[in-house]
């Protein structure tokens, strides 16, 4: 009897114990498992590290893209992605560029964007609601078609990801004339603010530009670039009708006795002159596209071909994208979360016009000739920026030490940017 009931306990107690080490075993295998699995979630954002967008506002292809393609070849982590607002159509493909970088990155939903429009803010909203789909992209770039890169990608990257705050020159607006007082009380005067466009966004702070439904509907009905005087348009149209007829362009330069033959003299004159200027100096790359006068006086028409308000003497001369942004990071009470100076750099030619109410409406551009290694250095040589009408100045800081300002530089031609490139005096890898 006892032998019978000393091997059930015998059998009892090895049961017991095979049952204890299968729940041992099991829950070390789960403990295994799940340490796998958080190891897995832990390594995932490492591997996948974080990305800057590159958007880009270009009026057809990009005459720089030989320049960005060195530029972007200098990442292997794929840390980057490129958006780029083209007109309405445009396809990046083999034919319209030779950098595989952009091939297929135009947004499918661009706009026709006009200078001095609140279309260009609609077309910047445009690129941040495609770049946004990208959860690992965490700062957004503005970029223009003639905008080069000073350094490395790794430089720019490690620059612009050390801090968490976006980078946009924003300041003070005192001059009469821009703020419209049909906007308050929506937008009040005390946050109007002016800068530059072409700033460097967080994720935040790209959502809430993407988002907003308030400010930006004010700057479509209340902010626009004052018009030209109606008798100034109408005699032009005189003088270039006359061109249409009997001139052609052949060697991409107006001569004054043409124009003055036409009919047009004094300051319609040097305009028109200006203006062919301005239009070969910028499409230099394109040349070809500009050889017949009616090309250029078909732009012209589209550019100024406006209606004057009943009341020009009450417009304000408003130009939404250097005011959007400041204004409605003011309006939202986001200052104390960016660094208010942009990080491209953009020369003002103040000599440019004789007219002073249009004088520095447009930025500097470097040709062939300007295109020189002591031309970088002084740009990148800059380590503040002066607010004259804030009486403050901005010194700049990388990591919390001193630093220069500028990551990126416009407007260069493409020969200018070649040059550069083949000379050695950029150095992009």
């Amino acid at each position: 009897m006892k032998r019978r009931i000393s091997r059930v306990r015998w059998r009892g107690n090895l049961f017991l114990s095979i049952l204890l080490s299968l729940c041992v075993g099991s829950l070390f295998l789960m403990q295994n498992q799940y340490s796998k699995i958080m190891m897995l979630a832990k390594q995932t954002p490492q591997e996948q590290k974080p990305k800057i967008a590159f958007l880009f506002i270009a009026r057809n292809r990009l005459p720089l893209d030989f320049v960005w393609d060195a530029f972007f070849q200098g990442d292997k982590e794929g840390r980057f992605s490129i958006f780029v607002h083209s007109r309405p159509g445009f396809l990046f493909n083999k034919v319209m560029t030779r950098s595989p970088f952009f091939y297929g990155r135009q947004v499918n939903n661009s706009i026709q964007v006009d200078w001095g429009e609140s279309t260009m803010i609609q077309a910047e909203r445009i690129l941040l609601q495609n770049a946004l789909k990208d959860p690992l992209n965490e700062r957004f770039v503005f970029l223009s078609d003639s905008c080069i890169p000073l350094y490395s990608f790794s430089y720019i990257y490690e620059y612009i990801m050390s801090t968490s705050t976006s980078f946009l020159d924003s300041f003070a607006d005192t001059k009469e004339g821009r703020y419209n007082p049909r906007m308050h009380p929506v937008v009040p005067v005390n946050n109007w603010r002016k800068g530059s466009q072409w700033a460097v966004l967080t994720r935040k702070h790209a959502e809430i530009m993407v988002n907003d439904d308030i400010v930006f509907p004010e700057f479509q009905k209340h902010c626009r670039r004052k018009s030209l005087p109606e008798f100034w348009i109408r005699l032009n149209f005189i003088c270039i009708k006359q061109l249409m007829k009997s001139w052609t362009l052949s060697d991409g330069f107006i001569l004054q006795k043409d124009l003055q033959i036409s009919g047009c003299f004094g300051n319609m004159c040097g305009s028109l002159i200006g203006l062919a200027k301005f239009i070969f100096n910028t499409f230099d790359y394109e040349i070809t596209q500009f050889r017949g006068i009616r090309v250029l006086l078909k732009w012209y028409f589209k550019v100024f071909s406006f209606m004057q308000p009943a009341e020009g003497w009450k417009e304000h001369n408003c130009i939404p994208d250097e005011h959007y942004v400041q204004t409605l990071f003011a309006q939202k009470g986001l200052e104390g979360e960016i660094t208010r100076r942009s990080l491209t750099h953009t020369a003002w030619d103040l000599s440019s016009s004789r007219d002073r109410e249009r004088r520095g409406w447009h930025p500097m551009t470097y040709k062939l000739s300007d295109a020189t290694p002591k031309l970088l250095k002084a740009i990148k040589d800059i380590d503040n920026i002066n607010y004259e009408t804030e009486y403050r100045k901005e010194w700049c800081t990388s990591k919390g030490k001193p630093s220069k300002c500028f990551l990126f530089a416009r407007k260069f031609t493409r020969a200018a940017a070649l040059n550069l490139l083949n000379t050695s005096a950029l150095v992009l890898r």
